[in-house]
């Protein structure tokens, strides 16, 4: 076991069992953001309310998640949005524009695309604390009717709860009048090994081609046949050695993969050999592989390790990117009469 390891491992032993409460990084002056953390059996969680973020989850004693031990990390610029609650929008709207019944709404800056809600999206405000119980947190957060260029107020929600094989994220909103949201976890994966060596498999057979900024083209294509086929469990490297113009232009997996079925249910499963075992279950039509391509211009990450170059990947579940442009994608839009609601599962095995 690697030092590192060692540290969270005996970290993790002093945690008490059950639900605590704590400032998060106490230096940083005039950030009042707390710090929930979890434990129960072989699973641990910390969520801080700034961006109702997972700093850390713990399986065994080992933290898999990257994050930042300060709100400096959080603050700078970029920050990859590790571990955070993003919304109201997941992903990308084209040039950051929509029209909800004839009236048009522009999201940041045009070439910004509306990235996930925003610059002050969801992943940049300090949620409130509703309710924690032994294994489970609670987060509100109320977005004003055009915040960040939206439509309506929302009123947004997260939990995480600890479960016997890992991990629950339950997302609801709702709203005052119709308007987008697709709410969404930006955790960055490493289950123990090089990103390159991670088995990857996904109950999928589309995905959706983007441009060089990683806006969907139109329809969704077929996997099979290209490197964007994970239909059996597949190493990452393996695909990320393959030419394909599409890799090229996002410098390596950063596409949404059209999910088979629908309700809650496992769509993939992330494994390292001889390892952890994570199946993702969602209720989501689409998953945003991200394979980590721009990290490494950012902050130190936690224990003042480096956050380097595919350190770690993403795995999102979320709607369709651009889906308010495209009546064919399966979108509905949240209305007074239609709340969100979306969740997302971890559970381990080995």
């Amino acid at each position: 076991m690697s030092e590192r390891h060692a540290q969270i491992d005996l970290q993790f032993d002093a945690l008490p069992h059950g639900a605590a409460r704590a400032p998060f990084d106490p230096d940083a002056a005039g950030e009042a953001v707390e710090a929930i953390t979890l434990k129960s059996g072989r699973f641990g969680a910390r969520i801080l309310t700034y961006g109702a973020t997972i700093q850390a989850f713990w399986v065994d004693g080992v933290d898999i998640l990257l994050g930042h031990d300060t709100m400096a990390g959080y603050r700078a610029r970029p920050t990859g949005y590790l571990g955070a609650t993003i919304g109201r929008l997941g992903n990308r709207i084209r040039n950051g524009a929509f029209e909800i019944a004839g009236q048009r709404y522009q999201i940041g800056a045009p070439e910004d695309h509306g990235l996930h809600g925003g610059p002050e999206g969801f992943h940049a405000r300090i949620w409130q604390v509703a309710e924690v119980t032994p294994v489970s947190v609670t987060l509100d957060l109320l977005s004003a009717d055009g915040d960040q260029g939206y439509p309506a107020e929302v009123h947004a929600q997260v939990t995480y709860a600890l479960t016997p094989d890992g991990l629950m994220i339950t997302h609801r909103a709702t709203a005052t009048a119709p308007t987008p949201v697709s709410m969404t976890n930006h955790a960055y994966l490493n289950l123990g090994a090089p990103l390159e060596e991670h088995l990857l498999q996904l109950n999928a057979t589309r995905y959706l081609p983007g441009d060089a900024d990683g806006i969907p083209l139109g329809a969704p294509a077929e996997v099979a046949g290209t490197v964007f086929d994970f239909r059996a469990p597949k190493a990452i490297g393996a695909g990320l050695a393959q030419p394909d113009p599409q890799l090229t232009a996002r410098g390596g997996f950063d596409h949404a993969f059209c999910l088979d079925g629908d309700g809650l249910r496992e769509v993939g499963r992330l494994s390292v050999e001889g390892g952890l075992q994570l199946a993702l279950w969602t209720d989501q039509p689409s998953l945003m592989f991200y394979s980590g391509n721009f990290l490494g211009d950012g902050p130190v990450g936690k224990g003042g390790q480096p956050i380097g170059y595919r350190t770690a990947l993403c795995l999102e579940p979320q709607a369709w990117p651009d889906s308010p442009n495209h009546p064919e994608y399966p979108f509905t839009l949240t209305t007074p009469a239609h709340p969100h609601l979306s969740r997302i599962e971890w559970r381990f095995g080995r």
